[in-house]
Formats: structure tokens, C-alpha cells, sequence
């Protein structure tokens, strides 16, 4: 009986020291995961406080914005270049001269006056979109001087609509007209 007694007692010694083992493997690497773990959260955190770092400076440094300003300008700026050089051509001057009556006490007289205005070139057959108050009542001559610099003396008024203060005028033997080229407001975003 005491060989069966001093190996149950070994049994009994063993077991709980293997046991023991397992748990202390097991306790060490809950603990290395939860290093691990606060090591990646740390880094994690650290990443974040970088980016928003990075995006608070580039969103409120005013030398930023000054560029993101200036590329901007300068894109637009582009645009309008653009659509100039394409619309000059279709672009003219207007003088006009203009007759006045003078009806001063002690007799009667007249004098001439000037006016300048621009217009846009619509058809190729020299018609003109301008301003009505560009070509009033009483204008005796029209001179319409393309972007070119080549004037016409010749231009006729062919209507005026003071409400909606436009004309239309034309120079009927226009070298080559280039009309310009009209959008729709619709398509406009």
C-alpha cells in the first residue's frame, strides 16, 4: 500500500505543477497581448494626432491659404485670358456723333457731341449687338472699329429697344465678320 500511497502523492504533486505551469504561460501572454495592444494604440493615437496636426496647420496657415489664394487667381486669371483671346475678334468699338438742338433765349443753334460704347459682332453678315444709349435718338454717325484696329464709317442703326436698353446696328461691307460665339445660361451650373 505504500508504493500506491507514495504514487498518489507523486500524482497528486505533479499534476498541480503542471497545472501551475499552464497557468503562468497563460498569465504572461495575456500580459505580453495587452503590451502589445496599448503599444499599437499608443501608435495608433500618435498617427491621429499627427494627421490632425498636419491638417490644422495646412488649413489655417495663412502662407497656405496665401497659395492656395494665388493658384486660384491665377487659374481663373487663366480662364479669363482664355475667353478673351477667343471673343476679341467679335469685340468692336462704337463712336458715335450726335446732334443736339440748342435753343438758347435769343435764338436758336445746335451742337455736336461724342459717345464710345462697345458691341459683339452676331452674324456674319456685320450685324451688331450694343447698347441702346450707346446709339440715342439723334445720333447723325456711326463708326464701329474692330478689335483689329480697321474702321468703318458706314454703320446704319437698324433698331433700338430703349426698355431693354439695346440695339442693333450694322456695317454692311464688314471684312469677314467673326461672330461671337453666344452660350446657354441654362447649361451654366
Amino acid at each position: 500500500m505504500d508504493s500506491r500511497l507514495d504514487q498518489t502523492e507523486t500524482d497528486k504533486k505533479t499534476v498541480p505543477l503542471q497545472s501551475h505551469k499552464h497557468k503562468g504561460s497563460r498569465f504572461r501572454r495575456a500580459k505580453l497581448a495587452v503590451v502589445i495592444a496599448f503599444f499599437v494604440s499608443l501608435f495608433l493615437f500618435g498617427c491621429t494626432l499627427v494627421g490632425l496636426g498636419y491638417f490644422i496647420a495646412t488649413q489655417t496657415n495663412p502662407k497656405v491659404a496665401v497659395e492656395r489664394q494665388k493658384r486660384t487667381i491665377a487659374t481663373e486669371g487663366e480662364v479669363i485670358a482664355d475667353v478673351t483671346q477667343s471673343v476679341s475678334p467679335s469685340v468692336v468699338s462704337i463712336i458715335t456723333e450726335q446732334r443736339r438742338v440748342v435753343n438758347p433765349v435769343f435764338g436758336s443753334g445746335s451742337s455736336t457731341g461724342q459717345a464710345a460704347g462697345t458691341g459683339v459682332i452676331i452674324d456674319r453678315e456685320g450685324h451688331i449687338l450694343t447698347n441702346k444709349h450707346v446709339v440715342p435718338e439723334g445720333t447723325s454717325s456711326v463708326r464701329v472699329v474692330r478689335s483689329d484696329g480697321t474702321s468703318y464709317e458706314n454703320a446704319t442703326i437698324i433698331g433700338r429697344d430703349p426698355l431693354n436698353d439695346i440695339a442693333i446696328i450694322k456695317v454692311a461691307d464688314m471684312d469677314q465678320p467673326v461672330p461671337a460665339r453666344l452660350g446657354n445660361s441654362d447649361k451654366i451650373r
